[in-house]
């Protein structure tokens, strides 16, 4: 096949593709039915891809993900700099504020290693070295990466969630690699370090960040918005408490007496990745990740494991069965659903300033005490009663907790209605009182 006759026949493919993902499917999959081609520089059909990332710990931010100028091919620091692959951004068309991450690998033939849910791109399947950048928009060089036939102009389009444009380079030479374009990639399943079959000393570096460490609020399954609790690497990372033996130990003990975050479970995690130097443990919930926990033992404060980042769902998520980290009573509808603790929370009172013998609720915008001890009487005008007359004015909230449903009186107090009590908790006069 010549290769004026190959290039011309690739560009049909691909009009007649589009960016239909089924139809780019279908044709990855007839090209990758062909003999077996090992000449170099085949133009890209306009495939999907998937991307990993291995930033250095020392060049690492949210986007972009790169550090200062000086870095060399395989991603390590030079001169105690950070890669910023300054030639091969360029051949990209990228820049710094352009492209959202950027990786090399090995061999361009690995990409289903590093990318397991990559379409099959034939053009990849060479023993050259390649180098990968993530466009944070859209690529730059239009549809396919190709100018459009004489006459026409390529129709807009958008990115999928959790979908890329890539450019991927092949060959040593960043200079004069072959640039291969890829629109709307699925970035799912991203894996920084794989098993292979080189030398130990030629594999990615121990202290790369795998790209699943990346952004771990985005592998939640929440029902409703990611709780404001913990944070990710490594905004989330401080000093180390302590420095343990391994990474099951660490988050033993960030989930023991000690832990300082609420609402989150207390056991039921399973391990969702392992490397040499990271892991990462979730809480499931009928399969699906509600709390996500972070470890590394590649910090500079020595040998030992230790939490470097957290993400969760809100508690009103996780598995009923399972104890918090904090008592955060979790209240239902009258359908028997658990609700959000936005809407609805209760839980001790802070017991540094002397207020754990009160349960404060939290409905909206409201706060009320359940107060024996009449701990709170400053901020109320009433007092708790465990005996009370249900006012004609209270309305039937609809939450339930422990076999007892919450009236509330507008402006005034909440009751909570048992089946031998009445219970008045008196509202606060200011819902956002907090102690220091």
């Amino acid at each position: 096949m010549s290769d004026d006759f190959e290039d011309l026949l690739k560009r049909w493919l691909r009009d007649r593709a589009g960016n239909d993902r089924s139809a780019l499917q279908a044709l990855a999959s007839n090209v990758a039915a062909l003999p077996p081609r090992r000449r170099r520089g085949l133009s890209p059909l306009a495939s999907a891809a998937v991307i990993l990332v291995a930033i250095a710990l020392g060049a690492f931010l949210l986007v972009p993900r790169f550090g200062s100028v000086g870095g060399s091919r395989d991603g390590t620091p030079m001169n105690g700099e950070a890669p910023t692959w300054n030639v091969e951004l360029a051949r990209c068309g990228a820049s710094l504020a352009t492209a959202l991450d950027a990786f090399p690998m090995e061999h361009a033939r690995d990409y289903r290693l590093h990318l397991p849910a990559m379409l099959l791109s034939p053009e990849l399947d060479v023993d050259d070295p390649a180098f990968v950048v993530v466009y944070g928009e859209m690529q730059p060089f239009g549809g396919g990466g190709a100018a459009p036939p004489p006459g026409q102009t390529w129709a807009p389009r958008s990115l999928d969630p959790g979908h890329h444009d890539l450019c991927i380079l092949v060959g040593a030479d960043a200079a004069t690699a072959e640039l291969n374009i890829y629109a709307n990639v699925d970035t799912t399943g991203m894996q920084a370090a794989v098993a292979s079959t080189e030398p130990a000393a030629s594999r990615v570096p121990p202290n790369l960040i795998p790209m699943w460490a990346v952004n771990i609020a985005g592998q939640l399954e929440c029902d409703g918005p990611v709780a404001r609790i913990g944070g990710e690497f490594p905004e989330s990372f401080g000093g180390p408490d302590t420095l343990n033996n391994s990474a099951d130990d660490a988050l033993a003990v960030f989930l023991g007496p000690s832990n300082p975050f609420a609402s989150i479970p207390t056991a039921g995690y399973t391990q969702l990745h392992a490397e040499t130097h990271w892991a990462s443990f979730a809480h499931l919930v009928d399969g699906r990740p509600k709390a996500i926990v972070l470890l590394t033992d590649t910090t500079e404060h020595g040998p030992g494991w230790q939490v470097a980042g957290l993400r969760a769902c809100d508690a009103s998520e996780f598995d009923p069965t399972v104890p918090l980290t904090f008592p955060v009573t979790i209240w239902t509808d009258q359908s028997g659903n658990r609700v959000s603790t936005g809407t609805i929370r209760s839980m001790p009172g802070p017991g540094h300033c002397g207020w754990d013998s009160v349960t404060w609720l939290g409905v909206e915008d409201n706060l009320y005490f359940r107060d024996p001890q009449d701990v709170m009487a400053e901020w109320t005008t009433t007092s708790f009663a465990l005996n009370a007359q249900l006012p004609p004015s209270a309305i039937d909230s609809g939450y339930r907790s422990g076999g007892g449903s919450l009236w509330i009186d507008p402006g005034r107090d909440a009751y909570v209605v048992s089946a031998d009590r009445v219970e008045r908790w008196p509202r606060s006069s200011d819902p956002l009182i907090a102690c220091m």
